[in-house]
């Protein structure tokens, strides 16, 4: 039996209207956020025992997204079938278009893209999957109704960061650069491997040009140039690393869907 743990202390109004106006949690009580959990979970007909959501820090905000366990559940409780429409690559991106019916006949359809650049055998093949994952995720959560990132979203932070977002989210990106206004020919970035000031300049310039690149081949020509940067960072702070590669997916994503919004 899913019981619903009583809420002893209230929320202060403010807190109340973080988390429904903002839907930012992170002013909750531990205790308050186990009440939240259940309730989301019992109102959705899932077991909370599973694990169907993870609180995790989105742009400054604390949020529940949807775990594989969640989804799964989802597409059990609601009978939606999931068919696959296609498959396309376009460039370095790989986009997969999905299509889902629930038991009631409703029918949604949604879009999973990657960055295929540069990835070969079991990589390209992974990366398939994932593509494959993210759309019937993505399909899954838009037909039951609920607007929940899941676990595939959160690597995608959306590329309109300002440098408020940017501080409070990611934790790494901090007194961010002008960012340039016009493209800049790809070249490899100075840095300093033992000097964390040096590394949150050198992610902060990388990620400026990036955003201003105007084409994947672009983007993956500064990549390139800055291999060693990526495999000293990963070294030096692997969080920051994965932070930093998060970030230059969900550029890349966002040019995906302006391109696709645009054809």
């Amino acid at each position: 039996m899913n019981a619903v743990v009583e809420q002893k202390e209230m929320p202060a109004p403010a807190v109340v209207d973080d988390v429904i106006a903002r839907g930012d949690l992170s002013k909750l009580t531990p205790e308050q956020r186990v009440v939240h959990y259940n309730n989301v979970c019992q109102s959705l007909g899932l077991n909370p025992l599973t694990q169907p959501f993870q609180y995790v820090t989105l742009n400054g905000r604390l949020v529940l997204y949807t775990k594989k366990d969640g989804t799964d559940q989802l597409r059990k409780l609601n009978g939606i079938n999931i068919e696959v429409v296609s498959r396309s690559v376009q460039g370095d991106l790989l986009t997969v278009h999905v299509r889902a019916i629930d038991k009631t006949g409703r029918r949604d359809e949604d879009f999973g893209a990657v960055s295929v650049a540069g990835l070969r055998g079991e990589a390209a093949a992974n990366a398939m999957m994932k593509a494959v994952t993210k759309a019937k995720r993505r399909v899954t959560l838009s037909i039951s109704g609920l607007g929940f990132s899941d676990e595939t979203e959160v690597e995608d932070i959306p590329s309109t960061f300002d440098k408020a977002e940017v501080a409070a989210g990611p934790h790494m990106l901090k007194d961010m650069p002008p960012e340039p206004t016009v493209e800049v020919e790809p070249y490899e970035l100075e840095h300093n491997e033992n000097s964390e000031d040096e590394w949150k300049r050198w992610g902060n310039d990388l990620f400026a040009y990036i955003k201003a690149a105007k084409t994947f081949d672009r983007i993956d020509e500064w990549i390139v140039a800055n291999g060693e940067g990526f495999e000293a960072l990963k070294h030096y702070d692997v969080g920051k690393f994965n932070r930093l590669r998060h970030m230059i997916q969900a550029v890349q994503d966002a040019k995906a869907k302006a391109a696709k919004d645009d054809a």
